[in-house]
């Protein structure tokens, strides 16, 4: 089978661990009706679940916002009883989390009468970058939020270059998105629609798979190879594990979409180890992580293993061992299986190309991580190419287990990592995101009608490097 095991020092971390209690806020009332309350509650729970303490609060900051903030918190009195006082403290709330490395992190906040909040902090950076200043980047977040700010997100390679856009205006499938509540298929087991590709002259045998069911969310896999025997891998979110134990595990009587996405697996895998045994010609390959928000780690063996020799380390990971602050675990290797205990050590002699944007976060920048680590490790000819990814590899994990992670306070809702992740050389990329190697800007009027820059400049690359 193509799926190997995904080993991480996880099971390790848990024994230091244990099973985590409830937590217990500062105030210790569960009925939280003043700012100064919920405040109070809030920041304590950030005190016992928040990971990145050593990137966001390395002189103890963090004492610092409790005694600078808590007297604002109880002059705004009630919530609910103002609403200008009530926006006023979402507002000290916001420029609290506005700046926060965690990537993954997302603070709902409502005072029961209309004024919602959710804060993420790489939208305000992403919102920064397209040049909206502090009080927009408030506003946008509000819910409802002003139109007017939108645009710029909606135009950024953050939101609209992602896989199912590559498919449909890059490579010119019509149809490709909209495709709500149907399983739609591209590829030569019906009938090959390789004369949707005559426009941008990419790919040969093209092979793609567009979901909008709703009990597996929107989903899409491209797989193709070039005249010149490039392989392309495109797909839109690390959601292929759930497909593929479908797949294997009922057979006829799977979903039909499971069954298309482990042929397309299969196929990419196959590419691969033909060229390995000589069957086959391969330039290079190009893997396309734009738009892709992460997902099943899992994953990373069916995709990548393929491409290991043996067991490669790909970064370092720790958690909190208590609700105290600075209590961490010292750091384990994360690991992805190779194909064989024996390998030889040596990476594939093909250039790789490795493209990403804002938007590649998660499972998109550990697998990122893991081809620096195949350059760094085995000397794989590896090349990043697109715009800085979003700056949020530490994983989630479920608060019950890990002495980190998401937590409540009332009706409000704080999504955090709870794991530290670094890359294998001791780098934190957390809310910085990983620059590429080759940086290219993205034309949100030049992408739409079809001209995708960063796709040419991997192509180029590629073809520059074949041996």
């Amino acid at each position: 089978m193509i799926r190997k095991a995904f080993l991480i020092a996880f099971a390790a971390l848990l024994l230091l661990s244990g099973c985590r209690p409830g937590i217990t806020m500062r105030d210790g009332n569960p009925e939280i009706t003043t700012w100064a309350g919920f405040f109070s509650s809030w920041w304590s729970g950030m005190n016992a679940n928040y990971v990145f303490w050593d990137l966001d609060s390395p002189g103890n900051e963090w004492d610092t916002v409790y005694e600078e903030t808590l007297p604002k918190m109880e002059r705004y009195g009630v919530i609910g009883s103002s609403a200008a006082s009530d926006k006023a403290a979402i507002r000290d709330l916001y420029d609290i989390v506005k700046t926060l490395k965690d990537g993954h992190y997302v603070l709902t906040i409502s005072n029961g009468k209309g004024i919602t909040g959710n804060f993420r902090p790489v939208y305000c950076r992403v919102m920064r970058n397209a040049g909206m200043t502090d009080d927009e980047i408030f506003e946008a977040q509000l819910t409802p939020s002003p139109e007017t700010y939108s645009r710029l997100i909606e135009e950024s390679d953050f939101h609209s270059e992602n896989t199912a856009a590559i498919m449909e205006r890059v490579f010119g499938i019509a149809g490709a998105s909209g495709t709500a509540g149907l399983s739609r298929g591209f590829g030569p087991a019906e009938g090959g629609p390789a004369h949707y590709f005559s426009r941008a002259g990419y790919v040969k045998t093209p092979s793609g798979l567009m979901i909008g069911e709703e009990s597996v969310g929107d989903f899409s896999l491209f797989v193709g190879m070039t005249d010149d025997d490039i392989l392309y891998l495109g797909f839109s979110g690390f959601s292929l594990s759930a497909f593929v134990d479908d797949a294997t595990q009922n057979g006829d009587d799977a979903d039909a979409w499971s069954l298309r996405v482990y042929d397309l697996v299969k196929e990419y895998a196959s590419i691969i180890l033909d060229y390995e045994n000589g069957k086959a010609d391969l330039g290079g390959i190009i893997i396309d992580l734009r738009g892709n928000g992460g997902g099943d780690p899992m994953d990373f063996s069916l995709l990548w293993s393929p491409l290991l020799p043996e067991d490669l380390t790909v970064a370092r990971i720790r958690i909190k061992t208590s609700d105290n602050r600075l209590s961490y675990s010292l750091w384990h290797d994360m690991e992805i299986e190779g194909r064989s205990a024996n390998g030889s050590g040596k990476a594939l002699k093909l250039p790789i190309a490795v493209l990403v944007n804002p938007r590649s976060v998660s499972c998109s920048e550990i697998s990122t991580m893991a081809f620096m680590a195949m350059r760094d490790t085995y000397g794989a000819d590896v090349r990043i190419i697109g715009g800085t990814t979003a700056g949020g590899n530490g994983p989630l994990a479920a608060n019950e287990i890990l002495n980190a992670g998401t937590f409540q306070v009332g009706e409000s809702r704080t999504r955090c990592a709870g794991i530290e992740l670094r890359y294998i050389d001791g780098r934190s990329f957390e809310g910085i995101g990983i620059a590429p190697d080759i940086p290219v800007s993205f034309n949100y009027g030049s992408f739409m009608s079809g001209t995708d820059a960063r796709l040419r400049v991997a192509f180029d690359s590629i073809r520059s490097r074949m041996y």
